[in-house]
């Protein structure tokens, strides 16, 4: 490979999604290409527009430095030495940078990557330091940083961070702590406990999407009625109790996939909840279709807000 070749390698990285069942591929490209030369092309990836390219650089570190990495039951050619050559070349810098760009999906991927990239250090320090941006600007993607951050051993428990979400001023970020909270209480201990303490103040939060999904967790863990169980058909179509917090922010990356649409709006996400509300997805339903009428009704409730 020529020095100057990165689109080669680029190409090369990109190539991996179809060598998966190859276990020498990731050394062999290293081998050809160098610690130096591949750092520097997974970087530049990762630092990119091009959000499926930051996907892929990043499935290709996490694979490459794993030391247990196995594929099909045969066990891959890896390279530790690559994340300390990484680190290096600038890689906390570029994903500290990619936690805070105008794309949803590269956010999502640079939250993963900072915290499988390192001990508790570096990038769990860059996770944390994020956190107080993320609750009033991006709170699609709070409850994986809470995630990502609570599984550390000084953060084991978190559940001051979530108080902290709890009593945040954007309803959003309150939203997003019943997310979370959410898988804390299936355990019966003091930090269950706790959190089904928060989560009763939660129920009673005067958004009213809040207080639904909150209080039918707590009828949940009373042993009551699913609180997922359709409460009546509209259409063929069974309309459940509350809409999630999860099934918006799922619907929202569906759409903003579809229509290759970079970053989510506020008003986005709360069209979404309301589309969802009257319109929810039917199964065996035409994705393209579905989000294409959203982005309509999204569309129209624009044009109705007064200048």
């Amino acid at each position: 490979m020529p020095p100057t070749d990165v689109r080669w390698l680029h190409d090369r990285i990109r190539a991996y999604l179809t060598h998966l069942d190859d276990p020498s591929y990731i050394c062999d490209l290293a081998a050809e290409a160098g610690l130096s030369a591949l750092s520097f092309a997974l970087l530049e990836m990762l630092a990119g527009d091009d959000q499926e390219a930051v996907a892929v650089a990043s499935m290709f570190i996490g694979d490459a430095t794993s030391y247990d990495f196995v594929h099909n039951g045969e066990r891959h050619c890896t390279l530790p030495r690559l994340h300390d050559a990484l680190i290096a070349a600038g890689l906390f810098d570029v994903l500290s940078n990619n936690l805070h760009r105008p794309n949803a999906s590269v956010r999502h991927t640079s939250i993963h990557r900072l915290s499988r990239s390192s001990s508790w250090t570096k990038g769990g320090h860059i996770l944390l330091a994020a956190l107080p941006y993320y609750m009033g600007h991006y709170p699609l993607e709070l409850p994986s940083l809470l995630n990502e951050i609570s599984w550390r051993p000084r953060w084991s428990d978190g559940l001051d961070l979530l108080r902290q979400a709890a009593r945040h001023p954007l309803g959003l970020t309150r939203w997003a702590t019943v997310e979370s909270l959410e898988s804390r209480l299936v355990r019966r201990n003091r930090r269950a406990r706790k959190a089904k303490q928060l989560l009763r103040q939660l129920a009673q939060d005067p958004n009213l999407r809040i207080r639904a999904e909150a209080r039918a967790h707590l009828r949940e863990l009373r042993g009551g009625p699913a609180s997922s169980a359709p409460q009546n058909i509209r259409g063929g179509i069974a309309i459940r109790e509350y809409i999630s917090f999860a099934a918006v922010s799922i619907s929202v990356s569906n759409f903003l996939h579809v229509t290759q649409i970079p970053d989510y709006t506020f008003a986005m996400v709360d069209d979404m909840a309301r589309w969802l509300e009257q319109r929810p997805f039917a199964p065996g339903e035409d994705a393209d279709a579905y989000y294409g009428a959203f982005g309509k009704f999204h569309e129209s409730r624009r044009l109705q807000e007064p200048n």
